[in-house]
């Protein structure tokens, strides 16, 4: 409690919105209360308050001394709500990140920020109100495209990481190509949360075409990372998610029952002990 009054006193100053008070206010009690709001935000979530976590976050949004934090919040916040299964809402904070860095010059996060808003649009639609359509993942993915500068593997991985999920062959169906692409690529730059969404493309894409037994290959090597991502961390809530749910089915649809049953266990532990 003391924590969120000291917050809300840095954001709001004589009572004024966090968003009337960033112009005017000092840049050390910026600068501070940015600090706090991030660092309060990762606090909630890793007590599982996942709805005042994104809150917090936003509010660094908000009072960020410059666009580049304003950035970092607004991604942090849009991972608290794919954790919380709120894909609109990821997708318009990734939008609104985006916009700030274009307009801040920043055409590296401008990419970046596009391109996980593709991603998350074509990876899951169930978590839109009106899902995008491949022509507009397409565009996203194209204009991220343009933005990019060369030579930049971690842009490479999430610039491939949309070409998976741009619903070419329909929503969730990543193209086979297009999968191991970004298997390879998120695995060459060793981001363990973007290595985990190329990894259930490509099980994705091997599924539809009815190749189960690399599905469940390609799942539990998603599993393999679990005990290696850190749960305190907003970008991992969707993924560990993702992974326990992805492992059952898998594992079912591979006619390996008493595997699909373990995996449901160690989500119930999991969820326990975390």
């Amino acid at each position: 409690d003391d924590l969120r009054a000291a917050l809300s006193y840095g954001a709001s100053g004589a009572g004024a919105p966090a968003s009337a008070t960033c112009a005017t206010a000092p840049p050390e009690l910026r600068a501070t209360t940015y600090r706090l709001a991030m660092s309060l935000g990762h606090l909630a979530y890793a007590r599982r308050f996942l709805v005042e976590a994104r809150d917090h976050l936003a509010t660094a949004a908000a009072v960020a001394p410059d666009a580049s934090d304003a950035v970092a919040a607004l991604r942090l916040a849009a991972a608290a709500a794919h954790a919380e299964m709120r894909g609109q809402t990821a997708f318009n904070l990734l939008q609104d990140a985006y916009g700030r860095a274009e307009a801040a010059g920043d055409r590296r996060a401008a990419a970046i920020t596009l391109a996980q808003a593709s991603a998350i649009g074509g990876r899951c639609p169930a978590l839109f109100a009106e899902p995008l359509t491949h022509q507009d993942l397409t565009a996203l993915v194209e204009r991220a495209r343009s933005l990019a500068p060369s030579d930049d593997l971690e842009v490479d991985a999430y610039l491939a990481l949309a070409g998976a999920w741009d619903g070419a062959r329909g929503h969730t169906i990543p193209a086979p190509g297009a999968a191991e692409e970004a298997v390879e690529t998120a695995t060459r730059f060793g981001d363990l949360v973007l290595l985990s969404s190329a990894l259930d493309a490509a099980s994705c894409s091997a599924g539809a075409d009815g190749h189960v037994n690399e599905a469940l290959r390609l799942t539990t090597r998603r599993v393999s990372l679990l005990d290696r991502l850190p749960r305190h961390d907003p970008r991992v809530g969707g993924e560990v998610a993702d992974i326990f749910h992805m492992a059952s089915d898998t594992a079912l649809a591979a006619g390996q029952l008493r595997v699909a049953l373990a995996h449901a266990q160690r989500s119930k532990r999991d969820a326990t002990a975390q």
